[in-house]
């Protein structure tokens, strides 16, 4: 299993203040076929000072940070770092 993708919604398509954090798996198979899965990761509050998106898990997972530079929002989470473009305007 690989993940080979994902995203977040930051009151788009959710309420304001409600974040929706998807990654995409990838199976692959010994018989060279493949299967995309998308699934929840973590879903709960965020606040956003311009600068600094921080998210809370709504189930206790974890309260994690991310920092935009250059368009590239960057999350942190145990140890690995999962990187999306902003696509659009984050609320103010």
């Amino acid at each position: 299993m690989t993940i080979s993708g994902g995203g977040m919604q930051l009151g788009l398509n959710t309420p304001a203040g409600v974040y929706e954090w998807d990654v995409v798996r990838t199976y692959e198979y010994a018989n060279g076929t493949s299967q995309q899965v998308q699934s929840p990761f973590s879903v709960g509050t965020y606040t956003w000072d311009g600068q600094t998106l921080t998210l809370i898990d709504s189930t206790g997972l974890a309260s994690m940070t991310g920092v935009l530079a250059g368009g590239v929002l960057t999350v942190g989470h145990q140890g690995q770092e999962y990187e999306f473009l902003k696509l659009v305007q984050l609320p103010q």
